[in-house]
C-alpha cells in the first residue's frame, strides 16, 4: 500500500540465529517483488545475554535489540519512520514485544487499521504476492522454555530435527 502511494519505501530485515536461514532470502523475494531492496542486517543474538538467558520477558528483550539495530541502521539512511508488520490479529497481552516497539516508537499501522492476519493474506493473494500462502514459522527460541539459556547447539538441534521430519513426511 505504502508503495502504491508514492511513499519511499526501505524494508529491513533481521537475520538472527533464532529463525531459519531461508527466512531472509523470504523477505528479499518479497520486496523485490513489491520493487524494492530489503535491507539485510545480521545480528549476532548471542552477543546479547538479556535475551539468550531466556526470562520470561525474553520476547521483550530480543524484539528491543531487533528494533533498535534496525532504528540505527534506518538513522543512518535518515529514516526517522519505523513501522512493522504487527496486525490485529496479533494479541499484546500474548507478546511482550509489543512493549518494546512501543517505547521505541515503532508504527503498526496494520494494526491500527485493523487489519487481521487472514485480510492480509487476501489481500497478499489479490496482489499476487509470493507470501500470501507462506507458512507461519515460529522464533525458534520459542521452544525453549523460559529460564533455560539459549545456545546455539540447542537451537540447530531444532533445525535439524524439523528437517528429519520435513524428510520422513515427504
Amino acid at each position: 500500500c505504502a508503495l502504491a502511494s508514492g511513499a519511499e519505501v526501505r524494508p529491513f530485515t533481521v537475520n538472527t540465529a533464532f529463525q531459519y536461514a531461508f527466512e531472509a532470502d523470504d523477505a528479499c523475494l518479497a520486496a523485490d517483488q513489491l520493487g524494492s531492496e530489503t535491507n539485510l542486517l545480521t545480528l549476532d543474538i548471542f552477543a546479547h545475554p538479556e535475551v539468550t538467558a531466556n526470562p520470561p520477558d525474553r520476547c521483550y528483550h530480543c524484539k528491543k535489540v531487533i528494533f533498535t539495530t534496525i532504528k540505527e541502521a534506518a538513522a543512518r539512511e535518515g529514516i526517522e519512520v519505523l513501522i512493522d508488520g504487527t496486525n490485529a490479529s496479533d494479541d499484546p497481552a500474548r507478546r511482550p514485544g509489543f512493549r518494546a516497539i512501543e517505547e521505541l516508537g515503532v508504527h503498526s499501522p496494520l494494526r491500527e487499521a485493523g487489519l487481521t492476519k487472514d485480510a492480509i493474506r487476501n489481500l497478499s493473494r489479490k496482489m499476487g504476492l509470493v507470501t500470501a500462502d507462506k507458512p507461519n514459522y515460529s522464533c525458534l527460541a520459542t521452544r525453549v522454555e523460559a529460564n533455560c539459556p539459549i545456545t546455539p547447539e540447542l537451537l540447530a538441534s531444532f533445525v535439524q530435527e524439523d528437517w528429519r521430519e520435513r524428510e520422513t513426511s515427504v
